[in-house]
């Protein structure tokens, strides 16, 4: 079995953290789950963001697009 490192794209995961973040901060305010001020709503997108990154660095990975690992052609 050979070592594989992962891959790992926290930029990523922080920028989906924020999308996530502020859907879940919009449906929580609507839903009337937290109250509309700025605290509870910086909490959730907080929570969004810890979420976002924490699923790019300890998620599953995605599998290889293609056969070719940059090895030469059989």
């Amino acid at each position: 079995m050979t070592d594989q490192m992962k891959e790992t794209y926290p930029l990523r995961g922080i920028l989906w953290g924020i999308m996530f973040g502020l859907g879940l901060m919009v449906v929580a305010i609507v839903a009337k789950v937290i109250a509309l001020s700025l605290v509870s709503a910086l909490a959730v997108l907080i929570l969004g963001i810890a979420i976002g990154t924490t699923w790019s660095m300890f998620g599953p990975a995605r599998p290889p697009k293609s056969g070719n690992d940059g090895g030469p052609p059989a």
